[in-house]
């Protein structure tokens, strides 16, 4: 895939195990289904490219954007922490994808 974006972090489970992993978002294209896909792929999570439609190129890399972010918050969600993998600091999910529609 060819990606406008990447990530890598390394995910920390509750019993200390280490797993990197890598974000791939590539550019949305036109497909055979008459509708735009962004390919998204959360190694670690699950290597499997996953096409994000939408009505257009813009809605498809939003919505893919927003699947990156819901992939992440699972592993948040089942007890892991999330780290910048160069700095080994905390990767804050809001910082990157806002609050989510939540107020501040």
């Amino acid at each position: 895939m060819d990606a406008v974006a990447t990530l890598e972090l390394v995910e920390v489970a509750s019993d200390g195990e280490r797993k990197p992993i890598r974000v791939e978002i590539g550019w949305p294209h036109f497909d055979e289904r008459g509708s735009w896909a962004c390919p998204v792929v959360v190694t670690s999570v699950s290597n499997e490219v996953r096409e994000i439609h939408g009505e257009d190129s813009m809605q498809a890399l939003c919505l893919g954007v927003q699947f990156v972010r819901s992939m992440l918050q699972s592993v948040v969600e089942r007890g892991s922490r999330l780290l910048h993998d160069d700095e080994d600091t905390d990767f804050h999910l809001e910082v990157y994808f806002g609050n989510n529609g939540q107020q501040a």
